[in-house]
């Protein structure tokens, strides 16, 4: 149940996942958290109206007339509803088990953020940082389109802040296991290994760019983002970027900083799934 004093409160975004979400709410409530922000971003199934029913104490955030989903858009209007001084986020299709609050709760001290160990695939979502660290970064990153990238984007840019990472056990938080057709339902692009690698990609060369003191305005990570989806539309070909973040005038001339990133595919293997991020 809700307690007014706890210093986190979580965000669990859902579409398209309310027989999840049936699953791992009930144990979510029942930790001592100050809130549960349930979003639901225009779910088919009808979530806001279970959660109402069920669970009146949770906090529910609508979004509707949204036939995609963007998990970042989600997750940041369900984070700037939140009254907590840290934000725990989590999927619908996670379980979180009372042995996880009782390891991060006494840990909790600015600077820190804190991830599950081992870093397992379907963990990468299920976290917790700082309020003040979620509105220094602006929240996720919505340029993000389709599935994967985003939740390894905002970890990655916590780094970049000089935030350090605090591990808790992997084993105290579990994933309901579901197909790639569930996962991409709600998304465009269909393809999990094409989104992955397109998401990745923008992600690597962004925040490549901001260690060198050249971040991207949002403009400019819209147009990032379109030419890297643009380029892989056809997966048999070599790619390459070359970005220009500096230049360095001299006495009767300039030098130009690029960063350089090349893809190609690798004779005679097969397409292998993108790594776990």
């Amino acid at each position: 149940m809700p307690d007014a004093a706890s210093p986190v409160s979580a965000v669990v975004p859902c579409k398209g996942r309310l027989a999840h979400l049936k699953i791992t709410l009930p144990l979510l409530m029942a930790l001592p958290l100050r809130e549960v922000v349930v979003v639901d971003y225009d779910c088919p199934e009808g979530t806001g109206d279970w959660v109402q029913t069920t669970f009146p104490a949770a906090r529910l955030v609508r979004v509707a007339n949204q036939p995609g989903f963007s998990i970042s858009v989600a997750r940041n209007l369900g984070a700037r509803v939140t009254t907590a001084p840290w934000i725990f986020f989590v999927d619908a299709d996670t379980k979180v088990f009372p042995g996880l609050w009782d390891e991060i709760a006494p840990r909790l001290a600015p600077g820190a953020f804190f991830v599950a160990e081992p870093r397992l695939f379907d963990l990468w979502g299920t976290f917790v940082t700082a309020r003040t660290d979620f509105d220094a970064l602006g929240g996720f990153d919505e340029i993000f389109q389709g599935w994967g990238g985003e939740d390894a984007d905002f970890l990655e840019r916590l780094v970049i802040l000089g935030r350090r990472p605090l591990r808790f056990d992997a084993r105290l938080a579990e994933a309901i296991q579901h197909s790639d057709e569930l996962r991409m339902r709600h998304h465009q692009n269909r393809d999990r290994q094409l989104s992955g690698l397109v998401n990745d990609t923008y992600r690597m060369i962004k925040n490549d760019l901001a260690r060198q003191g050249a971040p991207l305005d949002e403009a400019m990570r819209l147009r990032l983002y379109g030419e890297v989806r643009e380029s892989m539309a056809d997966g048999a070909r070599a790619t390459t970027y070359e970005v220009r973040f500096r230049d360095y005038p001299m006495h009767d001339h300039v030098l130009t900083a690029t960063l350089k990133y090349q893809l190609r595919p690798q004779d005679g293997a097969a397409p292998a799934d993108p790594p776990a991020r």
